[in-house]
């Protein structure tokens, strides 16, 4: 299955990550709730963790709400770590290097001086 947001032809979960912000008596909340590929989760992750972990606690519920989100980010990080990130497991075999041929020719004439 593509993944939704890089449209790239991988496996993907469907996963959810999720920001906070806290304003004190209120909270902005957003995320992304979609199938996944594990670059995009790992994106997603490093997008909105910075996020909840400096300015999800500012607000009256930040503590329980918050926990909560940074508690399903990590699960989904943790989650795209045991997934194909769509390269070949194996590299192909490297091309065969010949030497070229060694021709027989007149020795070079010595060098003098600089």
């Amino acid at each position: 299955m593509a993944c939704d947001f890089c449209l790239r032809d991988v496996d993907t979960v469907d996963a959810e990550l999720h920001y906070n912000v806290g304003l004190g008596v209120t909270h902005i909340e957003g995320g992304t709730e979609q199938h996944l590929c594990k670059r995009c989760i790992r994106t997603a992750f490093w997008v909105y963790q910075p996020v909840n972990l400096t300015l999800g606690w500012l607000s009256i519920d930040g503590f329980q709400k918050n926990g909560e989100m940074v508690r399903e980010n990590f699960r989904a990080y943790a989650m795209s770590s045991r997934m194909s990130d769509g390269r070949p497991s194996t590299r192909p075999p490297a091309p065969e290097v010949t030497a070229p041929e060694v021709t027989a020719s007149a020795p070079r004439p010595a060098r003098t001086g600089f």
